[in-house]
C-alpha cells in the first residue's frame, strides 16, 4: 500500500564505527557484506530496508541515517551514495529478507506452542 513504510531507522551504540557494525551485520545475518564507505567513520544513525532496497538510499538520508543497511544494489546507486556522504552495508538479498521470517517463526512457536521449520535455501545473493 503506498505510503506505508518498507523501512526502519535506528541509532548504533554511541562511538560504534562502520567497520564494528559491519562486523555484526555480517555475523548476525552469517553472510559476507559489501561496504560503501561514503559517510562518517561511525555508524550513527542507521537505516535499514531489506532485500533489494537501494532504491531508497536517498529516503534513508532524508531520515537521518548515517549508514544504509540493505540487501543488495545496482551499479548506479554507488555514486547516490557518494553524493549524500552516506556509507551504504549491502548484506545480500536473501540475508536481510530471511532475518525476519525466522524472527517470526520464533515468535509463532513462543506465542502459539507451534512447531515451525525454516527451510534455509540460501543463495549467495
Amino acid at each position: 500500500m503506498k505510503g506505508t513504510p518498507i523501512g526502519v531507522v535506528g541509532d548504533a551504540p554511541a562511538g560504534m564505527t562502520l567497520s564494528e557494525f559491519v562486523n555484526q551485520v555480517e555475523f548476525k545475518l552469517d553472510t559476507k557484506a559489501r561496504v560503501l564507505a561514503c559517510g562518517p567513520e561511525e555508524a550513527g544513525r542507521v537505516a535499514i530496508v531489506s532485500g533489494f532496497g537501494a532504491d531508497e538510499t536517498a529516503v534513508a538520508k532524508s531520515q537521518g541515517a548515517d549508514t544504509f543497511l540493505t540487501g543488495e544494489t545496482s551499479h548506479a546507486h554507488f555514486w547516490a551514495a557518494s553524493d549524500l556522504n552516506l556509507n551504504v552495508v549491502y548484506a545480500g538479498h536473501y540475508a536481510t529478507e530471511t532475518v525476519g521470517l525466522k524472527a517470526l517463526g520464533q515468535h509463532l512457536t513462543e506465542k502459539f506452542n507451534l512447531k515451525i521449520q525454516f527451510l534455509d535455501f540460501p543463495t549467495d545473493m
